[in-house]
């Protein structure tokens, strides 16, 4: 789909907001949790999320945090401007809210940007629910001024780490028979609540995390040889040490979606045929994985001498 850039604003120094119109075609519905790819340049595809659940969205809107150390994706996206026009894909949701009595939301810097369209869509349906977010400091907390005119904004507590550190424990102490727990941030934040999260007794079903970035974790063998099997041809390929799936696959003539290539954002994930993967992504559970049903493209390995994969 077609959009055009509405409107530009600086929610800090470092975070964008736009939104996005269409003049063609009416923009589909999406609940909160729910992403958009961007299609920036030829070569250049990112997931961000959305910040305004709508059943009938007059524009989309979605906030960027502009990094000096971007590999182009947030530094094209901060050199978008009022009138420019640009292709999405989307809205995909794979941090959804599940069905639950009560929900805590924590988010942490630009993991604001789903955690707030779950604020908003959890009140407008009267849900019971808290949320806590962390910045480094006022000047840098986007929707800060937003959350502040909320109607639930009683609802919300803030904490900067320019004031100190906080007990991660405290943000996820005494959990409900009925309550689901969301978190979105830097990945450290995240395993930080994960790991406390556990330890107060949460379990693993009622914790829902989503993150934009990751550190891929070491391969158990890391010069282990394999090969990949797709099932649809018969074709076998073998993928050497310093190159994924994805490239080999892709190089091959497969075409294999791509957004994030670290493992976060399940864009490449395909069934998972035959075979032991090496799971190196941070998109499933440690059930899914567990599982050994779907295989993430772009980072895992085998453990097997052959993986047959579903694409």
């Amino acid at each position: 789909m077609k959009v055009r850039v509405a409107e530009r604003r600086m929610l800090t120094q470092s975070t964008v907001a736009l939104r996005l119109v269409s003049e063609t075609e009416a923009l589909p519905p999406f609940t909160a949790g729910a992403h958009i790819d961007l299609h920036l340049r030829t070569d250049l595809s990112r997931q961000y999320s959305l910040c305004n659940p709508s059943a009938a969205p007059e524009y989309y809107e979605l906030a960027v945090y502009i990094d000096p150390e971007s590999k182009g994706g947030s530094k094209a996206v901060g050199e978008l401007n009022v009138g420019d026009e640009l292709e999405i894909d989307g809205p995909r949701n794979h941090f959804e809210l599940v069905e639950g009595g009560r929900y805590r939301l924590l988010a942490a810097g630009i993991g604001i940007t789903p955690i707030w369209a779950m604020a908003q869509q959890l009140h407008a349906a009267g849900k019971q629910f808290s949320m806590h977010y962390r910045t480094k400091s006022a000047a840098l907390t986007a929707y800060g001024e937003e959350i502040a005119a909320a109607p639930f904004s009683s609802q919300v507590t803030q904490s900067y780490s320019s004031e100190g550190s906080i007990e991660i424990a405290d943000l996820v102490a005494a959990p409900k028979a009925d309550e689901q727990l969301y978190v979105c941030g830097p990945q450290r934040f995240i395993d930080a609540v994960l790991e406390a999260a556990a330890a107060a007794g949460w379990p693993e079903e009622r914790l829902h995390r989503e993150y934009f970035t990751a550190t891929l974790k070491e391969s158990e063998d890391p010069q282990h040889l394999f090969k990949v099997r797709v099932a649809s041809t018969g074709d076998e390929y073998e993928i050497p040490p310093d190159r994924s799936i994805a490239e080999v696959l892709d190089e091959a003539g497969h075409f294999i979606p791509l957004s994030c290539e670290e493992g976060v954002c399940g864009t490449c994930m395909v069934p998972l045929l035959e075979g032991e993967a090496e799971h190196r992504d941070l998109y499933m559970t440690p059930a899914e994985h567990a599982a050994g049903e779907m295989i993430t493209l772009c980072c895992s390995r085998a453990k097997s001498d052959l993986l047959v994969v579903d694409i």
